[in-house]
Formats: C-alpha cells, structure tokens, sequence
C-alpha cells in the first residue's frame, strides 16, 4: 500500500474523484477520543473542499459528549490558571483552586472511561511511523449511533 506525505503534497499524484480515500504516511489522533487514522478523503463531509480527515470515532453520540466534557475541562484548567495569577492569592482563591483541580480531576475520570470505549476504532494502514495530534473539523452531519 502507497502511503502519501501530505506535508509534501504527495496525494496531488492520484488525481482523486470526489469522495476517493487514501492514506498518509503520519498518523493523526483526535484530540477528543484518541481515536487514531491515516485514512483521507476528498471532499470529507463537504463537497469538493479539498483533503479531509474525518475521525472513525465521530459517527457516535460519545463523540460529542467526550467534545463537551474535554472543552469544559480545558475552560477548568485556564480558570486555574487565571487564579495562579493573582498577585495576592486570598484565601478564597485557594479554596476557588482546590475545588477547580476538584473538578478537573473527576473529568479527567469520565474523559479517560469515555475513550476507552474508542479504542476499538482505529483505522491505520499501512506502516507509517509519526503521530500528530489533530481536533477534527470535517464533522458527521447525519444520525449518529451509540458506541456499545
């Protein structure tokens, strides 16, 4: 199997038709499931918009709500960051900390039990040897299931 450098733009080589799958030499983890692919497509889930990688993992409803508890848990880690900076850190603002760090390990927790349940879809051929992480913004648009 033909692996193409999309850094080099070796994929131009194929031509592809609308829709056509290939595969590149680095892989690329969602940063919301983890989930891991080399699998591109033209086109991805709008019409002719060039390259697209589109996460396994996004045609199910987990997907979306791992979104939501990641986006929540990086506003948690810039909120205590925020309050590290007070100059003259209260004693309010301590107690503002723990409970963040509080709260941003229980989400850590449903995160973490939440990918697990991705592992299984994994979509990487070929040998290719780097991984890049990546936020998915070619979206499924239709019904999504749920992830057994």
């Amino acid at each position: 199997m033909k692996l193409y450098d999309m850094d080099k733009q070796e994929w131009r080589e194929l031509k592809p038709t609308l829709h056509q799958h290939w595969r590149s030499t680095k892989i690329f983890k969602c940063a919301i499931c983890h989930v891991k692919t080399n699998d591109w497509v033209l086109g991805g889930a709008y019409w002719g918009v060039g390259p697209k990688l589109i996460c396994p993992g996004d045609s199910y409803k987990q997907h979306d709500e791992l979104e939501r508890l990641y986006k929540e848990f990086v506003q948690i880690d810039t909120k205590i960051k925020d309050y590290k900076k007070v100059e003259k850190p209260a004693k309010n603002i301590q107690v503002m900390i723990r409970m963040r760090l509080a709260e941003k390990d229980a989400l850590s927790i449903r995160i973490k039990v939440l990918r697990e349940k991705f592992k299984k879809l994994h979509d990487v051929a070929g040998n290719p040897k780097r991984t890049e992480y990546y936020y998915p913004c070619a979206r499924i648009g239709s019904e999504k299931e749920r992830l057994t």
